[in-house]
């Protein structure tokens, strides 16, 4: 490592304290508050929570705590706590406002006003604090403020931008729905668990739909439950508290999963009861079940990644926070605009070359090719470096997403790509961003690297290239039969 890199552990907390009301929870903190904290977790048990609403002092002299650390809490004086030790997560036990805990008044009066008043009141001032970026800002707000500015730009181009008919370029024009919102609010309905048997009751479901309905939830309670056990095995995490509520992280994680899954499950139900036709033309095609396949593993390599690159870039060149948002932040943004503007145009070009199979190369290229490259950017001995080869990761990376959506939504009529795009994004989202990050840290935790962590997610990319293999062969068959899909009204197995 060279002397640049090699920096004073005190001088990199000490540019975070610029920040007005944060305070970095560093060793020498968690020494000097720990048993301010411990008090602060007994807090859990209810029999302590009624000791300590009977007589807070005397409570209070069961620990070894110093006298200002007792005066600050009952004081109910939340930065001086955090001075004096406390951690933020431990002391939420104690400000918690009345209406977070068991059923009752914690502190005896609205304790956790102040904190929310302190808290906002330091967001309020963050951005005039002495900052590095431009117009006095700190690093992470003008990356957020540079990251936004092609939005607002898209917006002035929107605003009065008539919206063409919609499948007119197809030539095949689709009714306005006059009661767009009313038909919004029944999906909505539709795909909550609770109002979906409603729906598929009001709608005449039959028993072999009542019957898979019922039959995938019991599949997705087991499943679910079989990987909140095997997570807990291999990563043993502290219970969450809500309120009076302690629960497994691992537990909430899958339900949350396992409640997308039945969500989208519900989704094709009332497609199919209500719109046979785009059931059909979806639930038939190899094609787009593939490609929605392939952009969901896919995402799972882009946010596991992607959510812990400033970690990665601070704990191994030593960046500061304010340096690494900067940084980093304009560099993704900008990469997130340029690489799509080349591989559009470049796929839809290749796709007249070769009708069908065009669009699936560049997608196969751009998906192939990031992998391996990720790891000589992983590898590089310096920040520059890593920004150099982030590039060239980033023009490649970016050129899955125009050929893989213009296949998508080729494969389905023009009135079905706002419900096609719908299915594609719960099911990315869910399975996607839901279980990328979570793998990235199950893994950081078992094997305690996480660059290995990062780059071992990559596996995901030996299935995406056979998945879009088979695209390239098929995608022009499964095109040429779209209609024949959409008139179809023999029975779905």
């Amino acid at each position: 490592m060279s002397k640049q890199q090699v920096r004073d552990i005190h001088a990199y907390l000490a540019e975070l304290d610029d920040i007005p009301g944060t305070r970095v929870f560093t060793a020498a903190r968690a020494r000097k508050g720990y048993w301010l904290n411990q008090f602060a977790m007994s807090l859990m048990k209810s029999e302590n929570r009624e000791a300590w609403k009977a007589d807070e002092r005397k409570y209070l002299e069961d620990w070894p705590m110093t006298e200002d650390q007792k005066e600050a809490i009952l004081a109910r004086d939340y930065n001086r706590c955090l001075d004096l030790g406390g951690n933020v997560y431990f002391l939420a036990k104690v400000f918690s406002p009345p209406w977070f805990c068991d059923g009752g008044n914690c502190l005896g009066d609205c304790a956790g006003t102040g904190w929310f008043v302190d808290i906002g009141r330091a967001r309020c001032t963050m951005g005039f604090a002495n900052g590095t970026a431009p117009l006095g800002l700190r690093g992470w707000q003008f990356a957020f403020l540079v990251a936004s500015i092609p939005g607002f730009v898209l917006a002035l181009l929107m605003w009065r931008l008539r919206e063409p008919e919609r499948g007119g370029m197809d030539g095949i024009v689709t009714p306005t729905d006059p009661h767009p919102f009313k038909a919004s609010f029944s999906v909505l309905a539709a795909v909550t668990p609770g109002f979906n048997w409603l729906n598929l009751y009001r709608r005449g479901a039959d028993r072999r739909m009542w019957a898979f309905n019922l039959g995938t939830l019991l599949c997705i309670v087991i499943v679910m439950t079989g990987l909140v056990l095997l997570t807990s095995a291999v990563s043993p995490r502290p219970y969450l508290t809500i309120g009076s509520v302690s629960i497994n992280p691992h537990l909430l994680q899958w339900t949350i999963i396992g409640f997308g899954i039945f969500v989208i499950v519900s989704l094709m139900q009332n497609m199919r009861l209500t719109d046979p036709e785009a059931f059909r033309v979806i639930s038939r095609s190899p094609t787009l079940i593939m490609v929605i396949a392939v952009g969901t593993l896919q995402s799972v390599i882009n946010y596991g990644m992607m959510s812990f690159n400033p970690m990665f870039l601070m704990n191994s060149y030593k960046l500061s926070m304010a340096d690494t948002a900067l940084q980093f932040g304009l560099l993704s943004a900008a990469m997130g605009i340029l690489g799509p503007l080349f591989w559009g145009p470049f796929s839809d070009w290749l796709q007249k070359r070769y009708p069908g199979a065009g669009r699936a190369y560049v997608a196969l290229f751009t998906m192939g090719l990031s992998p391996v490259i990720s790891f000589w950017v992983y590898t590089a001995p310096s920040a520059p470096d890593f920004y150099f080869r982030f590039v060239i990761y980033s023009v490649v990376l970016t050129g899955w997403m125009p050929p893989l959506y213009a296949i998508m939504f080729d494969q389905v009529l023009p009135r079905m790509r706002g419900i096609t795009a719908s299915v594609y994004l719960l099911v990315m989202t869910i399975l996607g961003l839901g279980i990328g990050p979570y793998i990235v840290g199950l893994i950081s935790d078992a094997t305690g690297n996480l660059k290995i962590s990062m780059l071992s997610v990559n596996a995901v990319g030996i299935p995406i290239i056979i998945l879009l293999l088979i695209i390239a062969r098929r995608a022009q068959r499964d095109e040429n039969d779209l209609l024949k899909r959409a008139n179809d009204t023999s029975a779905i197995a």
